[in-house]
């Protein structure tokens, strides 16, 4: 092989890797701007189920540690 050849390569080799990482870049860029699969109907309905819970307990929770005198539950009391 004479210099020409072996350059023409090192170009080749170089610029095949220039468009390998172009298009790993754009298949980035399009995975990330494509919108999010959606929830099935059950995952929906236990998402809302856990966060109505969640609710629930945080109106539950202080008035039972409220009698048991802990003063996390008492409104406007500093937690040391």
């Amino acid at each position: 092989m004479t210099a020409a050849v072996i350059r023409l390569d090192a170009i080749a080799a170089h610029t095949a890797a220039g468009f390998d990482a172009a298009d790993r870049r754009y298949r980035d860029r399009t995975a990330a701007v494509r919108t999010a699969r959606r929830e099935p109907p059950a995952v929906r309905r236990l998402r809302a189920r856990l966060i109505a819970d969640a609710d629930a307990a945080d109106g539950v929770v202080p008035q039972l540690l409220l009698p048991a005198g802990l003063d996390a539950a008492r409104p406007g009391v500093r937690r040391r």
